[in-house]
């Protein structure tokens, strides 16, 4: 008998050896990873979005193999914009889209007196997870969250914190250097629009404004029947004149209100208030878009052609109500839509002044989306945009 117990014991420990053995062999491969170069992979990336998910998952399995399998976590970043409070991008290897708002509103309620952040209980897909917080960067008018996220029990915070300082320290630097280059690349940017829209204002805005009184003047004294030959003439040059005109103010008004901001919600905000100045429209907008899920390049053309569309609703609709929507479509497709009251339009019929909407068209070929122009069963007119982005921002 002591003989067999013997041998089990040391069978028993022969197993134990290889389990150890294979979750050193495990651990170690995971915790060859070079955090400097992981920092370095995030400060110089083109497109954070791009490079963050593997770097999560590469972190993520590094602290899961320090932790039980009852603790293990997963991990997501938030990127929000501390004078709107919008979410502008996030990074997750979890369905986190869901629950974003959740995550800032409790965020908010469970700040205390110190800067730290209080950890708390979501309910997630009909799941009670448990949601610990970090501030990665704040100072700035953006912050960026690191979220960890447990489905079952959460270690304690002195465990925690245990093995996650170096993770954390190495997020934080490459984060913030990363974030100091975006702002030195926004600043240059907004420095060179303002110089191109001051450049438009000054040259051929005021060359434009000139011709555009002087061709309406010309097309006025045609009115007599000795010089009405020359009236079709002079129509189509005044005409094309005031486009001219018309499109370039548009710029230099775009121009500098990208330098306000760069949030698309916040934008077009602003843009119906300032098409409501310019007339007695009364426009309504309804804004479903939690987060911005577009990238800059497709914000600012998305922007274009919404302020393009009030633009014609003010000059050409006759309209005394218009309503802007946006919203996200299965979760996969971004949507606009701009309805008015007015008199309609054929998007068929060839007119001289129809330069809108072709530069509109020629916009949203240039993000791939589809543009659609029609007249409404009462009355009025649609223009709605529809751009496919996937699940990711």
């Amino acid at each position: 008998m002591q003989l067999k117990l013997k041998s089990w014991l040391s069978t028993l420990n022969w197993f134990e050896r290889i389990k150890f053995e294979n979750q050193r062999n495990r651990y170690a491969s995971i915790t060859e990873i070079d955090n400097n170069d992981i920092a370095f992979r995030i400060a110089t990336a083109d497109k954070i979005e791009h490079v963050l998910p593997d770097i999560l998952e590469t972190l993520q399995a590094q602290l899961n193999s320090q932790l039980t399998e009852q603790t293990s976590a997963s991990l997501s970043i938030v990127f929000t914009n501390n004078e709107s409070n919008h979410i502008e991008r996030w990074v997750s290897n979890d369905d986190v889209e869901r629950f974003l708002s959740q995550l800032l509103q409790r965020i908010r309620i469970n700040k205390v007196d110190d800067g730290n952040y209080q950890p708390f209980n979501l309910s997630i897909r009909g799941e009670r997870v448990h949601v610990i917080p970090r501030q990665l960067s704040g100072k700035n008018t953006e912050s960026i969250w690191l979220f960890y996220i447990f489905n079952q029990s959460a270690p304690t915070e002195k465990q925690l914190k245990w093995h996650t300082s170096t993770l954390e320290n190495t997020l934080e630097k490459g984060l913030k250097a990363w974030a100091k280059k975006q702002a030195e690349m926004k600043y240059a940017i907004e420095q060179e629009r303002a110089i191109y829209a001051a450049e438009l204002h000054d040259s051929l805005a005021q060359i434009l404004a000139y011709l555009k009184l002087k061709t309406s003047k010309i097309d006025s004294l045609c009115q007599t029947s000795e010089l009405s030959k020359l009236k079709p003439l002079t129509e189509d040059i005044s005409t094309y004149t005031q486009s001219a005109y018309h499109q370039t103010r548009e710029l230099i008004v775009s121009s500098r209100l990208s330098l306000q901001t760069d949030n698309l919600s916040e934008a077009v905000s602003n843009s119906i208030q300032e098409f409501e100045h310019q007339s007695a429209i009364v426009f309504e907008l309804d804004n479903r878009i939690q987060s911005d899920p577009l990238n800059a390049t497709q914000s600012m053309q998305v922007l274009y052609i919404i302020r393009e569309s009030l633009s014609n609703i003010v000059r050409h609709s006759q309209a005394s109500y218009a309503h802007v929507l946006m919203e996200m479509k299965n979760n996969d497709s971004f949507f606009v839509s701009i309805k008015d009251n007015g008199t309609g339009i054929d998007p068929n019929a060839a007119r001289n002044d129809s330069f809108g909407l072709k530069i509109m068209q020629e916009r949203a070929d240039r993000i791939g989306a589809e543009l659609l122009v029609k007249n409404l069963a009462v009355q009025g007119t649609e223009i709605s945009l529809c751009l496919q982005i996937g699940l990711k921002p």
